[in-house]
């Protein structure tokens, strides 16, 4: 079996120019937790990937590394034909990972994301913010909001479909807000007290498995937050935290048809309940803290271990 491990980053998403530098970094350490996951895999699974040149690493000795030559979606295209198996790592901006996602399935291979359908929904904080509250889970308010507009209150303004902390800004009444495009869409949330945190999941087609309850400390760094520490596991232990998130994650993954296999919720913990901030249909920065190994358990949620060599 043949799997193609995609990081858009490190691929050629940025051929043209220069990523974003936490981006770049990100997108490395995730690209190279999944190859030295998949790579301990047995034979007969063979595992490929695609990287540019300039942000070529090291790699495990048993994955086979393409180099775009030309345009990085050719090379993809070719990637995809040749392997049996895919999973993306890309940010759902623009709809990148709900696009590339759709074209694994249409060249007819397995893919190992949430449904193209779950991302769309997932990546559109507003939307996602609407359908969670009317299926009674609790969010934390949203609303969409325009730059040439008085920020409503203190708070959080973002991209309506960013990923991470990428132009996320903490900002109140009296702030003077950035310069933003008033063309793209922006959101706003309240500054909602308590501490950050995030639910690194499993998905499977009747069960739900939470793998790790993670603490996430944020930097306010002249009104733009940043992600200062991120603790995979840090509320492992936490008994009544442990359970609202058994109890979160079996009620997100009934309400949002098409999650499948590794999902992060952001979340916020405050007196002793969760309110959830967004969610990730794919990889997260703390699936390279994990220290399970989950690649065969990812093949079996997405029946992949009967493919033929």
């Amino acid at each position: 079996m043949k799997v193609f491990i995609f990081e858009y980053v490190c691929g050629g998403g940025f051929q043209d120019d220069s990523p974003p530098p936490d981006l770049l970094r990100q997108g490395r350490e995730m690209l190279r937790a999944a190859l030295a996951d998949f790579s301990r895999l047995p034979d007969p699974v063979q595992v490929y990937t695609l990287i540019e040149e300039r942000f070529a690493f090291d790699l495990p000795g048993r994955v086979q590394c393409w180099h775009p030559d030309g345009s990085w979606q050719d090379a993809w295209k070719s990637l995809v034909g040749h392997c049996d198996a895919v999973l993306v790592i890309a940010p759902e901006s623009e709809g990148q990972l709900e696009r590339l996602c759709r074209e694994v399935l249409e060249e007819d291979r397995k893919g190992l994301n949430c449904s193209p359908e779950a991302i769309r929904l997932t990546a559109d904080k507003w939307i996602l913010n609407r359908h969670l509250q009317a299926a009674g889970i609790p969010a934390v308010e949203t609303r969409t909001w325009n730059p040439s507009e008085p920020v409503p209150a203190q708070g959080v303004i973002k991209p309506r479909d960013g990923a991470g902390c990428e132009e996320t800004f903490a900002l109140d009444m009296q702030a003077v807000p950035p310069v933003l495009d008033p063309e793209s869409r922006w959101i706003w949330q309240p500054w909602v007290s308590g501490q950050p945190a995030s639910l690194s999941l499993l998905v499977g087609e009747n069960e739900v498995e939470v793998l790790s309850c993670n603490r996430i400390h944020c930097k306010n760094q002249e009104g733009r937050l940043h992600v200062h520490e991120l603790e995979t596991g840090g509320f492992d232990g936490n008994l009544r935290f442990e359970e609202e998130a058994r109890a979160l994650a079996s009620r997100i993954a009934a309400a949002v048809p098409g999650l499948r296999g590794y999902v992060g919720v952001d979340v916020m913990w405050q007196e002793e309940s969760l309110t959830v901030l967004e969610i990730n249909p794919r990889l997260t920065l703390t699936y390279t803290g994990l220290a399970m190994p989950l690649a065969e358990r990812m093949l079996q949620v997405f029946d992949c271990m009967e493919i033929p060599a």
